[in-house]
């Protein structure tokens, strides 16, 4: 079978794998061939993007948009289906974007290696930064974590045995491409301190517990902050390394990132979800979700901008939610806000 017939024979299994990947790693123009050697200076983006990084399969596969801070300005950045985008951060000073997509393959039917690729903020400059282990299926890398001087990125990998979920946490080099693992014992990074030599991170306690701590750059647990909960469903530290937010029993709260002070911050409809903090460390936003109705109709999802001081709420869904349905399917499609930058 020639590369061009198994881009189409793996465009059918990819959307499965797609999904199954930016749920665990918790994103015009760009011409990619199969074959991810084949990454020349014809292989680029040409846009201006918003503040605020988003991905979503709205349009039918999932792709880079962006919007503003105050949820207008809604536009499509990527379009390219054989090059899906499954998560996307800006670097610190807002010059680069570190995303994920696939690379099929050639070797080993359904195979679909996640890499991480790097670019300038206008899309220009498309290389791949990481070269995760190949021959297996949904392997590959993603949960990007920049560094606070923007030179380095840590990162979740998925290793064999592939049905257990195995993940390791790497760092890498953004000049040299040196990679280095950073410990085998932590599944997930969740921010980086300003101070340079501190990880929050997700590590494993065993098969269905895991704890929430702060890791050393030599890649040692220094410090507990929640151990064996399982209803923590995520975290991120605040960019000025204060204040974390988490979705705990799937609502939000906040702690002191000495893990003093966890406060509920909001009672939640049915569930919250915790994306991302405002440059400014003041701000989140959340996605608010409604208990469905009944089967087979849209999950009403909406994404809200929340004032940590004051509470106050802005409504910020850069998508009416009724459109992210397959209807013809019966699918839920997604929708996630990944980063944002300084203005």
């Amino acid at each position: 079978m020639n590369i061009l017939n198994q881009c189409k024979h793996y465009q059918k299994k990819r959307s499965t794998h797609l999904l199954y990947a930016i749920i665990v790693f918790t994103f015009s123009g760009l011409y990619f061939s199969c074959d991810d050697s084949v990454i020349g200076p014809e292989q680029i983006y040409r846009f201006e993007a918003g503040p605020i990084l988003i991905v979503s399969n709205i349009s039918g596969s999932s792709q880079l948009w962006s919007m503003n801070e105050a949820g207008a300005d809604v536009k499509q950045l990527t379009d390219n289906p054989d090059f899906p985008v499954s998560g996307a951060k800006w670097s610190p000073d807002g010059s680069k974007i570190a995303f994920t997509s696939y690379t099929p393959g050639i070797n080993v039917p359904y195979e679909f290696t996640q890499a991480i690729y790097l670019m300038n903020a206008d899309g220009r400059g498309v290389r791949r930064l990481t070269n995760p282990p190949t021959g297996f299926r949904m392997s590959g890398d993603g949960g990007i974590v920049w560094s606070p001087d923007g030179k380095k990125i840590v990162f979740s990998r998925h290793i064999p045995p592939e049905v257990a979920g195995h993940f390791v946490v790497f760092i890498i080099d953004i000049e040299t491409n040196t990679e280095r693992l950073l410990s085998n014992e932590v599944s997930s990074v969740h921010g980086w301190f300003p101070d340079g030599d501190r990880l929050l991170v997700r590590y494993r306690i065993d098969g269905t517990r895991s704890g929430l701590g702060i890791m050393n750059m030599d890649g040692n647990l220094i410090k507990d902050l929640i151990s064996g909960d399982t209803t923590v469903n995520n975290a991120i530290l605040s960019p000025d390394g204060k204040t974390i937010a988490l979705s705990y029993a799937a609502e939000l709260h906040t702690m002191d990132s000495n893990g003093e002070n966890l406060v509920k911050i909001k009672d939640a409809v049915y569930a919250d979800w915790i994306q991302i903090w405002s440059p400014q460390s003041d701000r989140i936003i959340y996605m608010e979700e409604h208990k469905r109705d009944k089967a087979f109709t849209p999950k009403q999802r909406y994404f809200k901008l929340l004032n940590i001081e004051s509470k106050e709420e802005m409504n910020v869904t850069p998508f009416d939610y009724r459109d992210l349905y397959d209807y013809e399917n019966y699918r839920q499609k997604h929708s996630y806000i990944t980063s944002w930058r300084k203005r």
